[in-house]
C-alpha cells in the first residue's frame, strides 16, 4: 500500500485545521476499512486519529468520513502543529483492516492502536514537515516498520 500526502497551505499565521489530502494506492482487496493516525514522533502526541474509514483511494481536505477519536489536544479531528511548533513533522500512518473496529466512543490514539492489532492487512506511512506558515509536501517513507511508540 502507498500513501501520498498532498497539502498546500500558504496562508500566513497559524495553520488552519484542514487535514492534508492523501492519495492511497494498492489497497489490498481484503480491506474492509481504513484507519489514519497522525503522530508527531518528536513530541509523541497524536494530532489526528480517525477509524472505520470506508475504503477509498482519496482522503480529502476537511475529511468527515469514519469516526474521529480524541487527539492529544482534547479535540476530535485533525489538529495541525501550531505556529510555535515550527519545523515539526507528523507521521501519517494508514492501516487497511480486515474488519471494522467495534469500540465505544471517547477513545484516543493508543486505544485505536491496540484495537487494530490482529486486523492489519497492510499499512503505509507518509512524513509531512511543517514550517512556520506552511506544510511542505512530505517525503514518502516506504517499506518501513511501524515506528516504535506508534504501536505500543
Amino acid at each position: 500500500m502507498e500513501l501520498l500526502c498532498q497539502y498546500t497551505n500558504r496562508i500566513p499565521g497559524p495553520l488552519n485545521d484542514s487535514n492534508p489530502v492523501f492519495l492511497i494506492k494498492n489497497i489490498p482487496p481484503e480491506a474492509v476499512c481504513l484507519v489514519m493516525i497522525a503522530k508527531n514522533p518528536d513530541t509523541e502526541k497524536f494530532h489526528w486519529v480517525v477509524y472505520n474509514i470506508p475504503v477509498t483511494d482519496v482522503i480529502e481536505r476537511n475529511f468527515q468520513k469514519g469516526i474521529n477519536a480524541v487527539n492529544d489536544f482534547g479535540r476530535h479531528g485533525f489538529f495541525p502543529p501550531q505556529s510555535n511548533d515550527v519545523d515539526s513533522r507528523l507521521l501519517f500512518t494508514l492501516f487497511a483492516l480486515d474488519d471494522v473496529l467495534n469500540i465505544g466512543g471517547g477513545k484516543g490514539g493508543n486505544d485505536i492502536l491496540k484495537a487494530v492489532n490482529g486486523h492489519i492487512c497492510a499499512h503505509a506511512i507518509a512524513e509531512c514537515r511543517f514550517e512556520s506558515d506552511s506544510l511542505n509536501f512530505g517525503s514518502i517513507i516506504e517499506n518501513v516498520e511501524i515506528p516504535a511508540g506508534l504501536h505500543d
